[in-house]
C-alpha cells in the first residue's frame, strides 16, 4: 500500500464510501481540517512557524507541490493570524477535498466516482474500502487505548476527524462513548491546530444551526 500522508488519512475519512459528496457544512470543516494539515507539514519542513495563534512565514520559496504551494499562498496573503489563514484556506482552495482525492486515485488509494449516461463525468471519489476500514480501525483503538500512549501523528488525525463531523468514526459506542470524548479532546488540546479547528468548526455550527450527529 502506497505510503499514507496525514491529508491523505483525513480525506479517506471524510470521503463517502460511495463517492459522494459530504454535505454541508461537514465539507467546509473538512476543508478547514485540510488546510490545518497542510500547515502542519509547511511548519515541518521549516516554511512557517506556529505559535498559538500567531503564524510567521520563513520561506515563501515553492515547494513543487501545488496544494502545499496553494496554502502557503493563502498564508502570504492573509498572515499572521492563524483564524485567518485556516477560513481563507477552506475557502480559497475551493474543491481541497476534491483536489486530494484526485491525489489519492493517482496513487490507487480512490476510484472516480462517474455519473451520466450521455456525459460521462467525474462527481466523487469512492476511497478504497479497506484503507478507509484500516485507518478508521487505527484510530478508534488508538481512542480506546487513551491519550497518554496516542503519538503526536496519530493525535492530529484522530482529533480532526471527529472534530471536522465524523466524531462517529473514531468514538467507541456504549458506555465508552464518554470515555473516548475525553481522550479526543486531550488528542486535540496538544497542538493549536487542532484546538483552533474545533473552536472554528464549532462556531460555525452555532451560526449554521447545524447540531452534529
Amino acid at each position: 500500500m502506497a505510503e499514507l500522508l496525514l491529508t491523505d488519512e483525513l480525506a479517506l475519512c471524510g470521503l463517502q464510501p460511495d463517492g459522494s459528496v459530504p454535505a454541508a457544512p461537514r465539507r467546509t470543516w473538512i476543508g478547514m481540517g485540510l488546510t490545518a494539515l497542510f500547515l502542519h507539514e509547511l511548519e515541518v519542513r521549516d516554511r512557517i512557524s506556529i505559535d498559538n495563534d500567531d503564524i510567521t512565514l520563513i520561506d515563501p520559496a515553492r515547494t513543487d507541490d501545488p496544494l502545499l504551494d496553494a496554502i502557503l499562498d493563502v498564508t502570504i496573503a492573509h498572515r499572521p493570524k492563524l483564524p485567518n489563514v485556516i477560513n481563507r484556506g477552506s475557502v480559497e482552495t475551493r474543491g481541497l477535498l476534491d483536489q486530494v482525492g484526485a491525489s489519492l486515485v493517482e496513487r490507487g488509494l480512490a476510484t472516480p466516482r462517474i455519473e451520466g449516461r450521455l456525459v460521462k463525468r467525474t462527481t466523487g471519489w469512492i476511497p478504497d474500502p479497506a484503507t478507509r476500514e484500516a485507518i478508521i480501525d487505527r484510530l478508534r483503538a488508538a481512542v480506546l487505548d487513551g491519550a497518554q500512549t496516542m503519538d503526536d501523528r496519530t493525535a492530529l488525525v484522530v482529533a480532526l476527524v471527529a472534530d471536522c463531523g465524523m466524531a462517529s468514526l473514531v468514538l467507541p459506542d456504549g458506555e465508552l462513548h464518554d470515555i473516548g470524548v475525553a481522550v479526543v479532546r486531550r488528542a486535540g488540546d496538544r497542538n493549536a491546530l487542532t484546538r483552533l479547528v474545533r473552536h472554528l468548526v464549532r462556531t460555525d455550527a452555532e451560526r449554521s444551526g447545524y447540531l452534529e450527529q
